[in-house]
C-alpha cells in the first residue's frame, strides 16, 4: 500500500528504527528519535544499495516521489551505459522539447502535455481540462519516425557553440 501524508504525519518512532514502504522501492524511515527520512532502495551491479531522498517535513511526500522517478529514469540511462557527465534524462527531454517544436512544428501546448509539464493557461489550470490525445499520438508518431529515420541515415544534429 502507498504512503500517504496522513500515514507520515501518525507515524510514531517505535525502540528500533522501522519502514514504512511506499512504492517501486521507496520507503520512509522512522528513527527512534522521530526523524522520517525518505531513501529508495535499488540494485546496482547485483548489489543493494539505498538512496536518500530528503528528510519529511522539509521534503514532501510528492517532492520524495518525483526525486524517486527522476532516480529511476538516471538509472535506466546509466544501464543504457550512459555515463552522467553524458547525458541526463532532462537532457533528452529538452532535445525533445526542442525538436517537437522547431523540426516536426508541433504546437507546444501539446508537447508539454506530453512531457506532463502544467500548460499555461490565461483561464487557469482549474478550467483547462484538455488532453488533446489524438494530436499527442500523431505527435509522438512523428517522433518515432524521426528518431527512426535519424538512426538509418545517422544524422547529425548540428549545435552552434555558445561562448
Amino acid at each position: 500500500m502507498s504512503l500517504s501524508d496522513t500515514a507520515i504525519k501518525n507515524a510514531k518512532p517505535k525502540d528500533k528504527p522501522y519502514k514504512l514502504t511506499d512504492e517501486k522501492g521507496m520507503f520512509l524511515l522512522i528513527n527512534p528519535n522521530g526523524s522520517k527520512y525518505f531513501r529508495m532502495d535499488y540494485r546496482f551491479d547485483g548489489k543493494r544499495k539505498t538512496l536518500a531522498l530528503g528528510i519529511y517535513p522539509e521534503i514532501s511526500l510528492k517532492q520524495a516521489r518525483d526525486k524517486r522517478d527522476d532516480a529511476r529514469q538516471q538509472a535506466a540511462l546509466r544501464r543504457m551505459g550512459f555515463s552522467k557527465d553524458e547525458v541526463s534524462i532532462h537532457g533528452f527531454r529538452a532535445t525533445a522539447r526542442t525538436l517537437l517544436d522547431e523540426v516536426l512544428g508541433f504546437r507546444p501546448d501539446f508537447i508539454e502535455h506530453q512531457l506532463a509539464h502544467a500548460v499555461r493557461d490565461p483561464n487557469g489550470l482549474a478550467y483547462n481540462r484538455t488532453a488533446h490525445l489524438e494530436e499527442r499520438r500523431k505527435m509522438m508518431q512523428a517522433w518515432a519516425n524521426y528518431l527512426e529515420n535519424s538512426k538509418l541515415v545517422g544524422v547529425v544534429l548540428p549545435f552552434e557553440r555558445v561562448a
